[in-house]
Formats: structure tokens, C-alpha cells, sequence
């Protein structure tokens, strides 16, 4: 089911203000298509609706109204995944209805979003997994360079990849885009920690190479993972597959920092042969500029 037909049925479940077990089952669901902000404020609408109604402005809910906000949307709270929102979706959409959460999540979110080196609790809600979508939405990688990289994610040197891609493979799903979202750290930081793994390409200004690399654990604050399973590569500067480099991490070394791999900081716009096996650019030390990059959530198929 496409993300429309699920925001389809949301809504039309909010409009008709379907009974509270109904509701439930529909937001229970881990493979929604709706970014998880969407759902929070459209059940917000739901409870303010609710007999009696609480149409007033924020700024002049009073503790009553939180309480009965709080009591309505009790069941509910424990299924958003607040972790997966944005700092600024939270802060402008979460915090001020914060009188409605439990102290220990409040508290929870607080450490999370507003601390520099918070990180979510253990037992929090992983992402919700869509529908595939076989067509990843990309301006830099063709599918067929995709489906190589694939290949790479679920194999390794003593596997069959051939049976690995047909029994696992791999739905990529778009948390950023440079020229849409931000080429700073500050978007990567709120659209991309915590996600689990991920797939970064970058393309390069003026040369038209494709570089990039893979994470197979979460982007953190912290950063300095060894991610054994981690690798980066060049695509080279056309999509003939010609030139193509696999630079897989070195045994017991770190992989990640928190803002890039360890021989490719693509914010610093620097590339340092180090760490991974093979020189993916022409020299071991080379500066570069981005022209865009994307970063891709990676979700294994047999997951």
C-alpha cells in the first residue's frame, strides 16, 4: 500500500472519529508510510475532538486539559516512535504537548533532543518499516549501480551472493538529500541518527564521481565505531561500471565517526586512505567539493 493510501485511511479514520480500538490497530501497524510527526499531530486533532471538545488554543490549555488529552491518548503514546522525529519537529510539536507524556519519557526526550550527547533509551520503538518501495527515489545512483551496491551490503567473501540477494536483498528508503535538505551537519545530525543502517553516495562537483559508503550500524552522536561490516567505494565518474572500487574496513579498526566514515569525512570535503583496504580517488590524500549526496535507511529483506 503507497504512502497516500495510508494517510487516505488515517484521516478518513480521524474524520469519522472512529471508536479508540479501531484507532489503535491502524497506529499499531510497523509498516505505515507516514512520517511518525504526521501521526502524532492527526491524533492530537482526533483527541481534541473527542467529547468534550478542547478546541482552544495551545497557549491557553490549561493542566485539566492536558490531563484529559493525556488520558485520551494514553494507549497511544507508547506506539509513536518520538525517536525517530526530528529535533525540530519535536521541539515545535511534541514539547508543547509534553504535558501529556509520562515523566520518565519526557524526561527520555529531553536527554534525547536537547542534550549533545543523548541517545535513546534501549526499549525504544525501532523505525516503521513501509511498504517496498522498488524504486528508490535517487538523483545520483541508477538502480543497476544500486542493485551492485546491494550485492555488497549482503554478501561477503566466502558467501554465495547470488543466494543471499534472493533470499534477503534490500529496500532503501530516502532520509536526505544535500540540495533538498541541507548539505550541513545539522540536517544530517536530525534526519539520520538512529536510523540503523544506512547507505550514503555523494556526488562530486566538477568530476562527476560517485563515492559513497555503507553503515551497518546507526549514526550516533558519539561516532567511533569499528561497524566490521562497513565499506566504502567509487562508482567512478560515468554509470558504465567501469572503474568501480570496494573498500571494505580493515580487520579491528574504526570504521565511523559521528559526522562520516573514518577515511571519508565528506562534510570536511576530505578523503584519507586509512582505515579500509583500497584507495577509492585518484590520491590517498585529496580534497574534494559536494555537488549533492544522499543517505538512504537500508532495511534487509529477511529482517
Amino acid at each position: 500500500m503507497k504512502e497516500i493510501g495510508f494517510k487516505k485511511i488515517l484521516l478518513v479514520y480521524l474524520r469519522l472519529h472512529q471508536k479508540k480500538p479501531t484507532l489503535l490497530e491502524f497506529i499499531e501497524r510497523d509498516d505505515l508510510n507516514i512520517e511518525e510527526v504526521e501521526i502524532w499531530e492527526n491524533l492530537i486533532k482526533w483527541a481534541r475532538e473527542q467529547t468534550p471538545k478542547i478546541d482552544h488554543n495551545i497557549n491557553q490549555i490549561t493542566q485539566n486539559d492536558f490531563k484529559e488529552l493525556g488520558n485520551r491518548l494514553d494507549d497511544f503514546i507508547p506506539l509513536i516512535r518520538f525517536f525517530n522525529i526530528s529535533k525540530e519537529d519535536y521541539l515545535s510539536k511534541i514539547r508543547p504537548y509534553e504535558g501529556i507524556l509520562p515523566d520518565d519519557l519526557k524526561n527520555e526526550l529531553k536527554n534525547f533532543f536537547e542534550s549533545d550527547s543523548g541517545s535513546p533509551p534501549e526499549d525504544h520503538l525501532p523505525p516503521r518499516v513501509p511498504v517496498s518501495q522498488t524504486v528508490p527515489d535517487s538523483v545520483i545512483v541508477s538502480n543497476k549501480q544500486l542493485t551492485l551496491i546491494e550485492s555488497w551490503i549482503v554478501s561477503s567473501a566466502n558467501d554465495d551472493t547470488r543466494f543471499n540477494l534472493l533470499n534477503e536483498g534490500c529496500d532503501f528508503y530516502l532520509l536526505l538529500r544535500g540540495s533538498r535538505d541541507g548539505m550541513g551537519l545539522k540536517p544530517f545530525h536530525s534526519l539520520c541518527l538512529y536510523k540503523g543502517p544506512t547507505l550514503v553516495v555523494i556526488k562530486i562537483k566538477g568530476t562527476n564521481q560517485v563515492i559513497g559508503g555503507y553503515n551497518p550500524d546507526s549514526w550516533s552522536k558519539i561516532g567511533g565505531s569499528k561497524a566490521k561490516d562497513s565499506f566504502i567505494f567509487s562508482l567512478g565518474k560515468d554509470k558504465s561500471f567501469n572503474n568501480i572500487i570496494l573498500s571494505r574496513i580493515e580487520y579491528n579498526k574504526v570504521a565511523v565517526s559521528n559526522s562520516g566514515f573514518e577515511d571519508l569525512r565528506w562534510f570536511e570535503g576530505k578523503y584519507h586512505k586509512s582505515n579500509f583496504e583500497r584507495q577509492i580517488m585518484e590520491n590517498s590524500d585529496e580534497e574534494f567539493i559536494i555537488e549533492d549526496y544522499e543517505v538512504f535507511r537500508v532495511v534487509r529483506c529477511c529482517e
